[in-house]
């Protein structure tokens, strides 16, 4: 597992992952407050479902 930082190289990678046949999974950590309103601006951009699972601090 990579974790990056920002999210312009998580896409590339993602990007050159998928290119050559792998399966790729990605998640996002948002604080739950803002877990609403980005859930909303993604549906409607992407038609993206937002996933609850609580994740342990990294």
């Amino acid at each position: 597992m990579k974790i990056y930082d920002d999210i312009t190289p998580a896409l590339k990678a993602v990007l050159f992952h998928f290119i050559r046949g792998y399966t790729v999974w990605t998640s996002f950590i948002v604080p739950a407050e803002k877990v609403g309103g980005i859930a909303e601006k993604w549906a409607e951009a992407y038609g993206t479902q937002p996933h609850t699972a609580r994740i342990p601090s990294l």
